[in-house]
């Protein structure tokens, strides 16, 4: 193969990955915009626009972007009463859990599949995740599966998962209102 042709094969090759991140980057929805097309993350969207809002972009700048594994609604209700009476009160907590589903980067699932278990660290207290990644499914902290992968939106990347995830410090004062 002539070097032209190499070269010429090379610019096809970086101008193609070019016009998919552009596309990608410009078709970016806001976090209200994926609401509208995902209502069954309508729960965590409302808690994450309470609580964090002011504070999602600066994250996502300061590390370049942002992985949400977002619990689905129906995740949210099967809560015990008792913890969700505690996240509605207590927002430093709620604030704390919500950080817990937030991984540093742009972590897509083409990335995840096949990788086997991975620990990941959050964004609270950098306490880690364990991810186990199979050829075909991604479970987050053993049970919860991602439903839903890779939707897109202008911060990062959010993944649907059917469960809510407790930060293993947190468990007693979420789930028994102790320290």
């Amino acid at each position: 193969m002539s070097r032209s042709t190499r070269l010429s094969k090379a610019l096809l090759v970086f101008f193609c990955i070019f016009s998919f991140v552009h596309a990608r980057l410009a078709t970016a929805q806001t976090l209200s915009e994926v609401e509208h097309e995902h209502p069954d993350i309508s729960t965590l969207i409302t808690l994450v626009n309470s609580t964090l809002s002011s504070q999602l972009s600066a994250l996502a700048a300061e590390h370049r972007a942002i992985t949400v594994f977002a619990p689905d609604n129906t995740a949210f209700s099967s809560l015990p009463a008792n913890v969700t009476a505690r996240l509605h009160t207590n927002e430093t907590l709620l604030k704390d859990v919500l950080l817990y589903h937030i991984l540093p980067g742009n972590i897509t699932a083409h990335f995840l599949l096949g990788e086997g278990v991975i620990l990941a660290k959050t964004l609270f207290d950098n306490e880690t995740l364990m991810i186990n990644a199979t050829s075909t499914a991604i479970y987050v902290e053993g049970t919860r599966k991602v439903i839903v992968p890779d939707v897109f939106f202008d911060l990062g990347v959010i993944h649907i998962i059917n469960g809510v995830l407790i930060p293993p410090s947190l468990h007693g004062a979420i789930l028994y209102g102790s320290g």
